[in-house]
């Protein structure tokens, strides 16, 4: 609800000349007018719900439908329609009963009253939940332009504009049924043209948001897994309102990389990441593809012929100022962590065989999330011949609970390089009981119908102490690629 307009509205709503339709309620029985003052009343109060002033309205309907005087008992039911409208544009709902609205449709002579019920029908049928009703709303709106009210037209316009944003364009599937979709460009001479004629300057700023919102460029780069040395890397592209996106991808030395800066999104920090000085891209690609649709979505799925010697790569997509980078990993190494209170334990080994990766090179870097500080520290070891690296308290600055930490590692041998991240979770208090649990794969990377083993980890934090948990329940759920479990 929009509190200025229901202000404007409470002033006017039971005037004789009601908003949007050139009629007057004025030879009502006694018995009727009381009851349109009363309704008026009812909707007006925020409080109150809708349905005790709708149940006045019908009493009245009913009245007018036993009138002997069937052309006064019309001019006065499409005076409370308009009433109705009103109420419904300042309780920002629509709540002209259906049947009521039937019975208009057939009472409605002049152009505006008729403009008027297609606006009210197509308001009801754009928040519709069956697609194929939301489809009919583009109609209705679009035989609602000769409303009289320069206001009531501003809210059909706004509303329209909205419909066609989210269900402006339809199409039937293979089986019958009806998929609406965004008509952005329908939505956008809509939202311009409302902008120019409102005066509600709040409804102005949504559109004028909506505007931009439908006009603004973007690209965005996702790779979705590590890739083992001889298999073709997958990543996913998507732009919009841009003619052309380039992508190329860079060699990255994990040893020379810095986390300074980052907090808490791994993502956006590889987003900012540059390419390397000096450094010429190793693979070059152009994408053109036009949308099928005005300002629509590309969505461009890219795999790699040429294959990437094993290693760390900066991908990244360009399209005039707008930069997406991902990481992508081309590696039979995968590395995960474990974190404890008083030390952090990595572990690395090859993702098929499960073979412990010896003699590599990790790089620990840390930063206390709680105090808020922006400072990371780096730690340097080597993997022992079971794969481990060990990083007690002592050696991670002194830090008081690692779980508090954000924790990012490189591991990189020859070629064979990877990348393991862990995000604290902010919901856990500090010091309150808590339930800690880390799981471990045999391996990130599985062949269709191979076994894939799981083992957790389980603790209890009370005070400063952990504990293990005794006859519990625990489940585990496995989400698949298609998003179901």
């Amino acid at each position: 609800m929009r509190p200025v307009r229901l202000i404007i509205f409470l002033l006017c709503a039971l005037a004789t000349t009601p908003l949007g339709v050139n009629a007057q309620v004025t030879d009502l029985p006694p018995e009727a007018q009381a009851l349109r003052e009363a309704a008026g009343k009812a909707l007006a109060d925020s409080a109150q719900p809708p349905s005790v002033g709708l149940n006045y309205y019908g009493q009245i309907a009913s009245m007018l439908s036993a009138s002997h005087d069937t052309e006064k008992a019309r001019v006065a039911y499409m005076a409370i329609i308009s009433e109705l409208a009103a109420f419904s544009v300042a309780r920002n709902e629509e709540l002209v009963p259906p049947q009521m609205l039937e019975n208009a449709l057939s009472l409605a002579k002049s152009d505006a009253n008729k403009a008027l019920v297609h606006f009210l029908t197509a308001w009801r049928l754009a928040d519709d939940p069956d697609a194929f009703q939301r489809a009919r709303a583009g109609a209705e709106f679009a035989q609602a332009d000769k409303l009289e009210s320069v206001d009531m037209k501003a809210e059909m316009l706004f509303r329209y504009a909205r419909w066609a944003e989210r269900d402006g364009y339809s199409t039937v599937m293979d089986n019958g049924e009806i998929q609406t979709g965004a008509d952005y460009e329908k939505a956008l001479a809509l939202y311009v043209e409302f902008s120019r004629t409102s005066i509600d300057q709040e409804l102005v700023k949504q559109a004028l948001a909506a505007s931009e919102r439908i006009r603004k460029a973007s690209v965005s780069l996702e790779i979705a897994n590590s890739f083992r040395p001889g298999s073709q890397p997958q990543m996913q592209l998507d732009w919009r309102n841009c003619d052309q996106v380039d992508i190329s991808i860079y060699p990255l030395d994990l040893d020379k990389l810095s986390a300074t800066g980052m907090r808490g999104n791994l993502k956006d920090w590889i987003g900012k990441l540059a390419a390397p000085d000096g450094m010429e891209p190793v693979r070059r690609l152009t994408f053109n593809t036009r949308p099928t649709r005005p300002y629509y979505n590309v969505s461009q799925p890219v795999r790699l012929d040429d294959l990437l010697l094993p290693g760390a790569y900066l991908v990244s997509a360009v399209s005039g100022n707008l930069k997406s980078n991902d990481m992508l990993l081309v590696t039979d190494s995968i590395l995960t962590l474990k974190i404890s209170r008083k030390q952090v334990l990595a572990f690395a080994c090859n993702a098929i065989t499960g073979k412990p990766v010896s003699g590599a090179a990790l790089a620990l870097w840390v930063r206390n999330r709680d105090d808020g500080s922006a400072v990371w520290f780096r730690t340097d070891k080597k993997t022992s011949d079971d794969g481990v690296a060990m990083f007690a308290q002592t050696e991670l600055n002194g830090l008081s609970d690692m779980t508090r930490c954000e924790v990012l590692a490189f591991l990189i041998k020859d070629q064979q390089q990877a990348v393991a991240y862990f995000k604290p979770d902010s919901a856990v208090s500090k010091t309150d009981e808590a339930w800690t649990a880390a799981l471990f794969l045999d391996g990130k990377i599985h062949a269709p119908g191979q076994t894939v083993h799981i083992a957790s980890l389980i603790r209890r934090r009370e005070g400063s102490s952990m504990t293990v948990p005794q006859g519990a329940s625990v489940s585990v759920e496995m989400t698949g690629p298609d998003g179901f479990g």
